[in-house]
Protein backbone atom coordinates (compact mmCIF):
# COMPACT_ATOMS: atom_id res chain seq x y z
CA UNK A 1 0.00 0.00 0.00
CA UNK A 2 1.33 3.57 -0.94
CA UNK A 3 1.40 6.43 1.29
CA UNK A 4 -1.95 7.92 0.72
CA UNK A 5 -3.62 4.47 0.91
CA UNK A 6 -3.73 3.75 -2.64
CA UNK A 7 -2.41 0.48 -4.14
CA UNK A 8 -1.12 -0.42 -7.43
CA UNK A 9 -1.58 -3.36 -9.07
CA UNK A 10 0.01 -5.08 -11.86
CA UNK A 11 -2.29 -6.62 -14.50
CA UNK A 12 -1.63 -9.26 -17.47
CA UNK A 13 -4.49 -9.15 -20.06
CA UNK A 14 -2.98 -11.53 -21.92
CA UNK A 15 -2.01 -14.15 -19.24
CA UNK A 16 -3.90 -17.67 -18.28
CA UNK A 17 -7.30 -17.41 -17.29
CA UNK A 18 -7.62 -20.33 -15.69
CA UNK A 19 -9.25 -20.08 -12.70
CA UNK A 20 -10.27 -16.64 -12.40
CA UNK A 21 -13.80 -15.46 -11.91
CA UNK A 22 -16.06 -14.36 -14.65
CA UNK A 23 -16.45 -10.92 -13.47
CA UNK A 24 -12.37 -10.90 -13.13
CA UNK A 25 -12.47 -11.66 -17.19
CA UNK A 26 -15.04 -8.93 -17.90
CA UNK A 27 -12.34 -6.50 -16.30
CA UNK A 28 -9.40 -7.33 -18.07
CA UNK A 29 -11.33 -7.69 -21.11
CA UNK A 30 -11.98 -4.04 -20.38
CA UNK A 31 -8.64 -3.33 -19.83
CA UNK A 32 -7.71 -4.96 -23.21
CA UNK A 33 -10.61 -2.95 -25.63
CA UNK A 34 -11.78 0.07 -23.59
CA UNK A 35 -15.31 -1.51 -24.02
CA UNK A 36 -17.58 -2.17 -21.21
CA UNK A 37 -19.16 -5.45 -21.30
CA UNK A 38 -21.61 -5.77 -18.20
CA UNK A 39 -22.76 -2.97 -15.80
CA UNK A 40 -19.66 -3.13 -13.43
CA UNK A 41 -17.35 -2.47 -16.44
CA UNK A 42 -20.06 0.19 -17.88
CA UNK A 43 -20.09 2.17 -14.22
CA UNK A 44 -16.37 1.81 -14.87
CA UNK A 45 -16.34 3.78 -18.00
CA UNK A 46 -18.84 6.33 -17.18
CA UNK A 47 -16.54 6.92 -14.52
CA UNK A 48 -13.18 7.54 -16.31
CA UNK A 49 -15.32 9.73 -18.68
CA UNK A 50 -16.75 11.84 -16.20
CA UNK A 51 -13.17 13.14 -14.90
CA UNK A 52 -11.80 13.30 -18.40
CA UNK A 53 -14.75 15.63 -19.12
CA UNK A 54 -13.86 17.71 -15.93
CA UNK A 55 -10.51 19.66 -16.20
CA UNK A 56 -10.17 20.37 -12.41
CA UNK A 57 -11.02 16.68 -11.71
CA UNK A 58 -7.92 15.51 -14.15
CA UNK A 59 -5.72 18.14 -12.88
CA UNK A 60 -6.38 17.15 -9.31
CA UNK A 61 -5.82 13.86 -10.26
CA UNK A 62 -2.77 14.21 -12.47
CA UNK A 63 -1.38 15.87 -9.44
CA UNK A 64 -1.71 12.64 -7.33
CA UNK A 65 0.29 10.55 -9.43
Amino acid sequence: MLADKRRTYFVNIKGNREGISEDTTKLLDYFKTGQPTDSYTENIQNEVELIRDDNDKCIKFSMKT
